[in-house]
C-alpha cells in the first residue's frame, strides 16, 4: 500500500510540475522535490522520466475524460446531446486556457516530432468516437462523415484558441481567458454547427 501511495504521489507531482513549468522544463529533481521523495524512488517506480511522464499524461487524460462522461450521465445532469457537446467544449476551452503548459504537452510529440503514435492521440480518437455516439445525431442525423467533420472542426477551434489565445489579438481585441468571452465563443460555435435551421439549409 505504501508503494502504491508513493507511486501516486509521484504521478500527482508530475502532473502539477508539467502544468506549472511545461513538459520540457520538468526534471526528476523537480518532480522529486514536489513529491517529497528522492530521485531513486522515481527510477524504482517508473524506470525513467519518460515512463513517468507518459504515465502522468495518461492518468491526467483518463481522469478528465472519465469525469466528463460520468458527469454527462450522472443524476440531475442534462443528457440532451447538444447540452453534452456544449458542456464538453466549454469545459475543455476553460481548462485548456488555464493550463496551457499541459495542453501544449499533450500535443508536443505530434507537433514537434510529427509522431502520432502517443497515448494522447489514441485516447483522443477513442474519446471522439464516444463523443460522436453522444452528439452526432444533433449535428447530422443522416450523414456520419459530416457529423464527424463538424466535431473535428469544433475541437480544432477550441484547441487552437487554447494554444495561442492571443493569435488574433490584432484582429479581435478580446481576452479569451475571460469567462464571458469564452461563453460568447461557445454560443457562436454551437449556433453554427447545431442550429436546426442551419442543418436544414445544408
Amino acid at each position: 500500500m505504501e508503494n502504491d501511495s508513493t507511486r501516486q504521489k509521484i504521478i500527482d507531482a508530475t502532473i502539477q510540475c508539467i502544468g506549472t513549468y511545461g513538459i520540457q522544463a520538468v526534471t526528476n529533481r523537480l518532480i522529486a522535490k514536489s513529491a517529497n521523495v528522492n530521485c531513486a524512488a522515481i527510477n524504482y517506480h517508473f524506470g525513467s522520466k519518460e515512463n513517468l511522464i507518459n504515465e502522468a499524461m495518461k492518468c491526467s487524460l483518463d481522469n478528465y475524460l472519465s469525469e466528463f462522461f460520468n458527469a454527462s450521465s450522472g443524476k440531475g445532469q442534462a443528457t440532451d446531446s447538444q447540452a453534452v457537446l456544449k458542456r464538453f467544449l466549454g469545459d475543455t476551452l476553460r481548462d485548456a486556457l488555464s493550463s496551457q503548459f499541459f495542453t501544449k504537452s499533450y500535443l508536443y510529440d505530434s507537433v514537434v516530432h510529427n509522431d502520432y503514435s502517443g497515448i494522447f492521440i489514441e485516447k483522443l480518437n477513442n474519446f471522439l468516437n464516444r463523443l460522436y455516439d453522444h452528439t452526432g445525431d444533433k449535428i447530422s442525423e443522416k450523414n456520419a462523415e459530416k457529423a464527424k467533420m463538424a466535431i473535428i472542426q469544433m475541437i480544432s477551434s477550441i484547441m487552437f484558441i487554447s494554444l495561442v489565445p492571443n493569435f488574433f489579438k490584432r484582429f479581435l481585441n478580446v481576452d479569451f481567458k475571460e469567462p464571458a468571452i469564452q461563453k460568447e465563443y461557445m454560443e457562436i460555435l454551437m449556433e453554427h454547427y447545431c442550429n436546426p435551421s442551419t442543418a436544414k439549409e445544408n
